[in-house]
């Protein structure tokens, strides 16, 4: 089997919070995506994506512009199925991370396809039934936060991601006991204040309450992620969740 086409599509996923905002970065209303289709001459069709979410409008653009490149010199006529050596010919190409990941979903896509089975079987098989989700809460003032928590809580969420980094600590630390005055036991907690907090900061909430019932990521601008109650990043249970919205 060979590639025969790649077309991808630039698309604007719109936030079903309508606005999402953090500390660098005003409301963002969508997610800016690079959708990859990549047909075969066995007439199998293969998606991938690849895309992001912030205040970067040239983010998609630019990875379609990175992708045309990919495209011409590496992709086009190459056997889908030979994983690695695609990999290794993007690789000849500096950067483009994210649509080069779309390219590999896309063939792991295909490579499954003709199989019947799914990709967890053919990467050795899940290790659990189910993935938690977690619910992004964008930085606002603290009884709005409270009332977002609570009504995403109706819709079946246990683990949350709330942004903060305002600018004034004490709201930041109200926003937090907003979000967790009616936390529920098996509910898990992430504060996400995207480099904002600096290092006397982060230590001086840790000071004020401990333990800490949740997991403070990017904290500070010398560390990329820390739990305030003091015990490591592997131990903390919602350390798993991602970033994001």
């Amino acid at each position: 089997m060979r590639i025969t086409r790649v077309s991808p599509h630039h698309k604007h996923l719109p936030m079903l919070c309508s606005s999402f905002t953090c500390s660098l970065e005003p409301g963002v209303t969508s997610a800016d995506v690079v959708i990859v289709r990549v047909e075969t001459n066995a007439g199998l069709v293969g998606h991938g994506k690849a895309g992001a979410v912030g205040g970067y409008p040239n983010c998609a653009a630019g990875m379609l512009a990175g992708s045309a490149e990919l495209i011409s010199r590496h992709l086009i006529h190459k056997d889908q199925r030979d994983l690695n050596a695609i990999g290794h010919l993007m690789s000849l190409i500096d950067g483009h991370g994210s649509i080069k990941s779309a390219f590999d979903i896309t063939c792991w896509d295909l490579l499954g396809q003709p199989l019947g089975q799914p990709l967890s079987v053919i990467l050795g098989g899940k290790l659990r039934e189910a993935v938690p989700v977690y619910r992004g809460l964008p930085l606002k003032k603290p009884e709005e936060m409270g009332k977002e928590a609570a009504a995403w809580r109706t819709e079946g969420y246990r683990m949350f991601l709330m942004k903060v980094g305002c600018g004034d600590l004490d709201e930041d630390i109200a926003c937090i006991e907003a979000v967790m005055a009616d936390r529920r036991a098996s509910e898990h907690y992430s504060v996400d204040a995207s480099g904002r907090w600096r290092p006397e900061e982060a230590i001086r909430r840790s000071h004020q309450k401990r333990p800490s019932p949740y997991c403070a990521k990017s904290s500070t601008s010398i560390s990329c992620s820390s739990n305030l109650s003091g015990s490591t990043r592997r131990a903390c249970p919602c350390a798993s969740a991602p970033a994001g919205p």
